[in-house]
């Protein structure tokens, strides 16, 4: 199903993006339905009902109607996408006492993939050479958050099982891509730090031209669910201890 959340995300942005340019019921209402399909494709999208429904309350006030008003959409909004999305969280409650069971719980560590959290040091070390020098999944860097979103995002760094060919002999193209993907990657982040100041500017409440401000909102918006993805992300990776967790989640 990672084909089918990846197109579902992809509309969520887009139809979020049209919802904040050109804010209607119709697209609002369209908004909840893209959310629950997302739900009932994968969990991840439980991160981003917050965001989402902090969104709509947001533009709701923007649009100076009454409080009651703004309550109402939320409401209506609410309630579309746990209509459609909530099947499967109510079936784990009532058959396993756990809205929120995943194959986690079912495995319970028997392949192997635990053992990861080296403590304080999981989530600062950003050392890149480690993966030039070691480009696949090794001790040196899966004991790193921020190693494996980075190799996995950038190379294969977990070969598939299924592979038909051994990825070990292209350690050269690994190790080549984590050292050129630094320059984009500072280049994202200086994105991201002005996603953030523009967010900032939206929180002080200046007063920007309307076009700015509906721009500033998508990206601050962006920034949120990135962050609600991430936090998601590494709760589960470190509730089990699961490096697999943090495979390819960017």
């Amino acid at each position: 199903n990672d084909g089918l959340s990846y197109f579902l995300a992809a509309l969520l942005f887009l139809q979020s993006y049209s919802y904040i340019m050109s804010p209607t019921r119709k697209r609002e209402i369209i908004l909840g339905i893209i959310l629950g399909l997302g739900l009932l494709t994968k969990g991840t999208f439980l991160a981003f009902t917050i965001p989402l429904l902090a969104l709509v309350v947001f533009v709701n006030l923007r649009g100076k109607i009454g409080t009651r008003e703004v309550l109402s959409r939320a409401a209506i909004f609410l309630l579309i996408f746990l209509c459609i999305g909530s099947y499967k969280y109510v079936e784990n409650s009532a058959y396993l006492g756990n809205p929120f069971y995943t194959n986690l719980e079912l495995t319970n560590g028997q392949y192997g993939n635990n053992k990861t959290n080296a403590g304080i040091s999981s989530f600062y070390d950003i050392d890149v050479a480690k993966l030039v020098e070691s480009p696949l999944v090794s001790e040196k860097t899966l004991h790193s958050y921020p190693l494996m979103l980075y190799a996995t995002f950038w190379y294969q760094y977990i070969p598939e099982v299924n592979a038909k060919v051994d990825i070990s002999r292209l350690n050269l193209l690994g190790s080549a891509t984590y050292a050129l993907a630094l320059v984009p990657t500072a280049i994202m982040l200086l994105g991201l730090a002005s996603v953030i100041g523009m967010g900032t500017k939206l929180a002080r409440r200046e007063k920007l031209p309307p076009e700015q401000s509906k721009h500033a909102l998508f990206a601050a918006f962006a920034a949120a669910m990135l962050a609600a993805n991430l936090a998601i992300v590494c709760y589960l990776g470190i509730k089990h201890d699961d490096w697999t967790m943090f495979q390819s989640r960017l």
